[in-house]
């Protein structure tokens, strides 16, 4: 038979018998793999839906969590609750929260500090059944939170070049007229991404400016960032500025062999993609050049950084690329080696089919080859190869990405390429304003429909929000529900404007996509560890109930005696038992409890005269992954610029109803007494937190090795052991006298406290016992309060409980008294609302009142049908006064 009707043949065999053909040549083992994932709950990922991008210090980020299943996207999944975290550009955590599932739904919000620094933030959210996938497939998202208050002090840093490699910085600190603050002693903490932090002391002079030299780390392990605070001045005041991290390259170009390998003799098409130290994408253009020097062809980006260009690989040869960027930046790339003998993938996409060619040097001879295509955890197909071209249709495959295998007889992954699958389900949703305009505090109707296309019911779950365009820009090039959950949630690293990718069907963004099925990769499991070696043990545990587990150290004469441990809240009233087991482990589980909230735990021995405690509880830890920002989420997020922010500006003062004033500072007498009296105590090597301190900057009792953890001066935590800035070694602890590890503190929070004294340098030698190289933590208690390290039954814990669900704020109205109030609105998110629910066939109306400024609204909403179905629908809405 000549090739070409043969080949026509595959063709028709593909198309009409595509399941018989394909079932006959399942691999037993390969199917086992993939059924194995069908005897555990299936893996998650999730995405939040936030109010906006860009935030002001002393408001609030208002999202919705969508929890689905990694394959299909359906939101029964098993989890009960969700961790959302927030850090900052040094990747320091600075809130973490839980939620808990209400209703079917996610949602919560984060309270940020007045006292915030200005800059990029990161977002992180997961749950735990999650993280046996790695945190890289953890929802990240980058914000920016500008400080936009008047405050007493303020502050800018100018960073300048130097002599000899070293940087120059210059921070000016200014009051709340704009005058420079002089005479002002300041402590300059310097973290530039090494193990150990360096102190630096300066004064104001006239100008308000204090400077210094430093010398960058290139490629920190973490950002860098100077911490600075005034020192013996009636104002308090601190804050970080955040730098540039230092590489030794400013631009990165990496290279991606169709399938994996090159082949030689073989025409082969070679990825590449280019980014800047800013993990962002670069522009770039060069050359490939092989052993001799002799130009082989030429390459240039096409979008993104991300480009193509076909090579013939000669045997023997070695091949390296010449590249450059717009800001000229040169790097010298060698390609990767290819190989002599073997095969590869090479796939197009044609939107109807897919073009698949095994890529090998004898063309007639196939080999024993399997052909295997699965979406995730879901075995689409497995096929034993009888020619090297076939076309197979897209309709057997479901929307998003599909990971085709190249297997050989070993069931060994010797190839593979990622495709996408554009089916354009986007489902619509409808959205009917009541009028074209709305005058000042009007009531805003909207009617939320879903078409019936079938005779099968379904229903939507829905969250919304809608923003004043003078002040929140919408960037419709970000990552969205739809494209996080079908292709960026995926994906491992940072994908720019993943928004871009969904915006019509077009050849060119087609295209784009492709590139980026070449060049990011797919690794949320590794297909050869699952064919050779089976599914891994889940590391973590499916959360549905809360625990708290810990280890009663018993008494000698009674270790064999398994022992009642019991746990009580009063507020709210919560009671717990568990025994002990062999191993003299206690577990609670299946408790449900909101945060702050304090059980006390008792362990008891029963005899026939009375319970007497005996033993000692130690708690488990509760253990958070380690987070780092850079190669996940780009290095900065944009702020307010221009009229939006001078209108945030305006906003700001009157967001939460009332202005914002900011008063000349008061002293008083008798603080300032106890402060003085501490520090002279102390000496001027120590740094003194009274009890008003501690209570201002924890107004809620918090466990007092989280309080040590934020303290100005703390350094770094290495397990139990304290790291002070300046200090060469682990701080001693000192509790009212007693040295104690930070273990050992887990019982006693921040309200317990009179004063924390953090002393290093000459004089921690006089409170030492060990020379006090590393510095002193001196702790203590408060009248009444006893710290004694000795055996006990009873112990209290505060664990991390689930956020307490908060209303977003919606004035009303309703009666013209309030409706004619002088008292400004000028909401920036005019509304929230993360849980509404439709029903296909029947409207939902969604009613609010819209603000005082004449402007325009964009709402979006997104959200999930039951069955699997995405939806996001952006729109706009006008406000203005006739």
């Amino acid at each position: 038979m000549p090739k070409t009707a043969r080949f026509f043949l595959l063709i028709f065999i593909f198309a009409g018998c595509f399941s018989s053909s394909f079932s006959q040549d399942l691999s037993a083992s390969i199917d086992s793999s993939f059924q194995s994932f069908a005897k555990r709950p299936p893996m998650e990922k999730l995405y939040l839906h936030l109010d906006r991008d860009r935030y002001a210090t002393g408001g609030t980020i208002w999202f919705r969590g969508y929890l689905v299943r990694a394959n299909g996207n359906i939101p029964d999944v098993l989890s009960n609750f969700i961790y959302v975290e927030l850090f900052d550009q040094a990747d320091s955590l600075v809130s973490r929260i839980k939620v808990k599932k209400i209703d079917g739904v996610f949602s919560g919000n984060i309270k940020l500090a007045q006292d915030m620094s200005e800059g990029s933030y990161f977002i992180r959210a997961y749950s735990t059944w999650m993280l046996n996938a790695g945190t890289d497939y953890a929802f990240h998202k980058a914000i920016h939170i500008g400080n936009l208050q008047t405050h007493r002090i303020s502050s800018k840093i100018e960073i300048g070049d130097g002599e000899a490699g070293k940087k120059t910085a210059t921070i000016y600190f200014a009051d709340k007229k704009g005058e420079p603050v002089t005479g002002t002693r300041v402590k300059c903490t310097l973290h530039l991404g090494g193990s150990k932090a360096d102190v630096l002391t300066r004064k104001t002079g006239e100008d308000g400016k204090v400077s210094f030299d430093f010398v960058p780390e290139k490629d920190a392990s973490s950002n860098p960032f100077i911490e600075v605070a005034f020192e013996g001045s009636a104002a308090e005041y601190s804050t970080k500025f955040f730098l540039d991290r230092e590489t030794e390259e400013k631009l990165d170009v990496q290279f991606f062999p169709e399938g994996g390998d090159l082949i030689a003799g073989v025409g082969n098409r070679v990825a590449f993609k280019a980014v800047g130290a800013d993990g962002l994408s670069r522009e770039v253009w060069g050359v490939v050049l092989n052993s001799k020097n002799d130009t082989v062809t030429t390459l240039s980006s096409q979008h993104l950084g991300m480009g193509a260009f076909y090579l013939l690989p000669e045997t023997g040869e070695e091949y390296r690329a010449e590249i450059r960027d717009v800001d000229n930046n040169v790097v010298h790339v060698k390609l990767p080696r290819h190989l002599e003998k073997g095969a590869a993938l090479s796939l197009v996409n044609n939107r109807k089919a897919i073009l698949l060619n095994i890529r090998q040097q004898k063309l007639e001879t196939v080999g024993t080859y399997y052909i295997m295509a699965h979406a995730g955890e879901k075995l689409i197909f497995t096929q034993k190869l009888e020619d090297t071209f076939y076309k197979i249709p897209t309709a057997i495959f479901p929307e998003g990405i599909i990971n085709f295998v190249l297997l050989n007889e070993k069931n060994q992954a010797v190839s593979s390429r990622l495709v996408f699958i554009k089916k354009g389900t986007n489902a619509n949703l409808l959205v009917q304003p009541d009028k074209e305009n709305y005058k000042r505090r009007e009531l805003v109707s909207l009617a939320l429909s879903l078409p019936q296309n079938d005779t099968i019911s379904y229903k939507g779950s829905f969250s919304m929000a809608v923003t004043d365009d003078l002040v929140v820009d919408v960037d419709s090039l970000n990552d969205n529900i739809y494209s996080n959950l079908l292709l960026t949630s995926d994906l491992k690293g940072y994908v720019e404007n993943a928004g871009a990718y969904f915006f019509d069907d077009a050849n060119s963004t087609n295209f784009n996509l492709d590139l980026l099925m070449l060049t990011q990769g797919w690794k949320r499991f590794d297909v050869n560890e699952l064919l050779q070696r089976g599914l891994p043990p889940a590391k973590y545990f499916l959360e549905l109930g809360q625990t708290i587990s810990g280890k009663y150290e018993k008494m000698l004469m009674h270790r064999n005696k398994p022992t009642e441990i019991t746990a009580l809240s009063v507020d709210p009233f919560i009671t717990a038992s568990s025994y002990t087991d062999e191993n003299s482990n206690f577990l609670f589980n299946e408790l449900d409890f909101p945060d702050s909230t304090v059980f006390t735990v008792q362990a008891q021995r029963f005899t026939n005269i009375k319970q007497e405690p005996a033993g000692l509880i130690q708690f488990d830890k509760d253990t958070f992954p380690a987070f780092r920002h850079w190669g996940l989420i780009p290095e900065k997020a944009e702020g307010f610029k221009g009229t939006a922010l001078e209108n945030a500006t305006e906003r700001m003062y009157y967001e939460d109803g009332g202005k914002m004033i900011v008063l000349d500072e008061i002293s008083v007498e008798a603080a300032d007494k106890t402060k003085h009296a501490l520090e002279k105590e102390y000496g001027l090597s120590g740094s003194v937190f009274d009890e008003e301190r501690i209570s201002k900057f924890f107004p809620t009792p918090r466990l007092l090795d989280a309080v040590i953890r934020t303290l100005p001066g703390v350094s770094r935590i290495e397990g139990s052991n304290v790291y002070l800035a300046r200090g060469n070694g682990p701080a001693e602890i000192q509790v009212d006298g007693m040295e104690q590890s930070l273990d050992d503190l887990r019982d006693l929070y921040s309200d317990n406290i009179d004063h924390i004294a953090l002393i290093v340098g000459a004089g921690a030698a006089v409170y030492s016992r060990k020379g006090g190289g590393g510095g002193v933590i001196i702790i203590n208690l408060k009248v009444g309060g006893t710290f004694k390290y000795e055996l006990k039954g009873v112990k209290k814990i505060m664990p991390l409980g689930y956020q307490k669900p908060v209303e977003f704020y919606v004035p009303k109205y309703e009666i013209d008294s309030v409706r004619m109030a002088k008292q400004p609105d000028m909401r920036s998110t005019v509304y929230w609302n993360p849980n509404i629910s439709v029903q296909a066939g029947a409207e939902t109306l969604v009613r609010f009142y819209s603000a005082d400024p004449s402007t325009s609204y964009t709402y979006i909403i997104e959200g999930l049908g039951d069955d699997g179905r995405i939806f996001r629908s952006v729109g706009k809405l006008r406000r203005e006064d006739e």
